[in-house]
């Protein structure tokens, strides 16, 4: 009966090859990823300062004959100061008449992010593809669209991630089987093809001390292909002294999963899982068992066991390690800023004497200055006296076109007229042609002009200060035609 059953579902697959598009089978997943996370994530690669290797083993289904059989291996360490590290990883799985295998090569870099660590990783290898078709159920023994023996594939494969840890909290995101290779085993290049569709990795976990020795790690991880519903695994781990680990989980639509991982000195490792089934094959199997042996070997010459740090089981581990670390740091910094304060109090003090200095010949160089703006000030009321002393005039107005034969003004000051001022007219080609003084109140009388133009002109003989800047000039019997002229020099 349970060998009817694997087969009519393999019936199922080859009539959707011949008809529409199928796809490969989903990765699968292992239970000891909460222990090993290199299996989900390359950017986890050399996070612990060890060479870590470890072998994996999950049989699926057990109890239906041709249940999904997978293996693992996988290595890696650090390097260049744990800022960079590689790694190697194969794997193996067989359900029924189709085989899977990988071998990559990772890639990761690490860098420092706030109080945590920040890393990027690369994945990129082979994939092998074997489907036994004479294994196969055939709805028509003459399809010429199918294989009669076993074919195999392949195909370049890549995968890349992003992990950051800091103290208790880690997170990652990661992406499998970036090219989606095309898988075609009927030989006619149609459309009828496998594919390998990416596959979506996202994870959170979270280390909280709930006493001495004791640490509780609950963890999420959601997993997504595409045509197929999204995955959420939810567990929570407790460790008591680094060396023993039991939890449990939940696999949306899958399996109650149970843990077990003794870790010995920090080095050796054993792990145990059992996934119950509770989908709709729950009835036809006994369930899932899964386990995992790993070993990490010190970096570093002459490490203690108890300096070495396994991140795989030992979050509460890594977190007291951290803070140590980081108050050993503050307290660095504490005492290479005192050191700095005194530094510059001694400096500071050493400063003061070549500071009066400069003040003082800032001071004298004030004073020079002050005493050169005063020379030069006196200087330029000695020019300006001299400048008065000397005969001026300014023009009263002009006239481009005078057709009267007589000009009438009047020269006051705030509003007394100024006799004996002298008034000149000057022609266009600057020569005088008429002179008159005013009279007791000021005014004056050019007659008999000609048409022309020209200007006019008060000297000052002494009155020029005296003289306000408002004149009145009439043309003619016309009174105030122009008023208030600005006075100009005449040299």
């Amino acid at each position: 009966m349970k060998k009817l059953l694997l087969k009519i579902p393999l019936v199922l697959l080859i009539i959707k090859v011949q008809t529409l598009m199928c796809f490969a089978q989903q990765d699968p997943l292992y239970s000891q990823y909460r222990f090993n996370r290199l299996l989900i994530n390359p950017a986890y690669c050399g996070s612990s300062n060890v060479t870590s290797g470890s072998l994996t083993y999950k049989n699926k289904f057990v109890g239906i004959e041709g249940s999904p059989e997978t293996m693992g291996f996988s290595i890696h360490r650090p390097i260049l100061a744990q800022s960079m590290a590689i790694g190697l990883k194969a794997a193996r799985d067989k359900t029924g008449p189709m085989n899977q295998n990988s071998i990559t090569a990772i890639y990761a870099y690490h860098l420092r992010l706030g109080s945590g660590k920040l890393s990027f990783g690369l994945e990129g290898g082979l994939f092998n593809q074997t489907i036994d078709f004479t294994n196969l159920i055939r709805t028509d023994q003459i399809d010429e669209a199918l294989p009669e023996t076993k074919k195999s594939v392949m195909l370049p494969d890549a995968s890349c991630g992003a992990y950051y840890r800091s103290g208790e909290f880690y997170a990652g995101f990661s992406i499998y089987h970036l090219l989606q290779n095309r898988i075609d085993y009927t030989g006619y290049e149609r459309e009828v093809v496998a594919q390998l569709l990416r596959h979506y990795y996202l994870m959170a976990g979270y280390t909280i001390n709930a006493g001495e020795n004791i640490g509780i790690q609950p963890s999420i991880l959601l997993k997504y292909v595409t045509g197929a519903p999204a995955q959420v695994d939810v567990n929570i781990n407790a460790t008591y002294k680094n060396m023993f680990t039991v939890g449990g989980g939940y696999r949306s639509g899958d399996a109650i999963v149970f843990l077990f991982q003794y870790t010995f000195k920090q080095r050796l490792k054993f792990g145990y899982s059992y996934d119950y089934s509770i989908s709709q094959l729950a009835s036809y199997n006994s369930g899932s068992h899964g386990i995992m042996l790993g070993y990490n070997i010190p970096i570093k010459e002459k490490v203690r066991e108890s300096e070495i740090i396994d991140e795989d089981a030992t979050e509460l581990a890594i977190a007291e390690a951290e803070a140590a670390e980081a108050e050993a740091i503050e307290q660095a910094e504490i005492e290479a800023a005192k050191v700095q304060a005194d530094a510059a109090q001694a400096e500071a003090e050493a400063n003061a004497e070549a500071q009066a200095e400069i003040e003082a010949a800032q001071a004298l160089t004030e004073a020079v200055e002050a005493k050169a703006q005063a020379e030069i000030e006196a200087a330029q009321a000695q020019l300006e006296a001299e400048a008065e002393t000397e005969e001026a005039a300014r023009p009263i107005t002009d006239f481009e076109s005078i057709d009267l034969n007589m000009i009438k003004g009047v020269i006051t000051s705030n509003g007394v007229g100024l006799n004996r001022v002298l008034i000149k007219v000057l022609n266009e080609r600057a020569e005088i042609v008429y002179e008159v003084n005013t009279t007791e109140n000021g005014e004056f009388s050019l007659e008999n002009l000609e048409p022309g133009g020209y200007d006019i002109y008060i000297t000052k003989k002494g009155y020029f200060d005296q003289i306000s800047e408002t004149l009145t000039i009439g043309i003619g019997d016309e009174k105030a035609i122009i008023q208030n002229f600005e006075m100009r020099k005449f040299d």
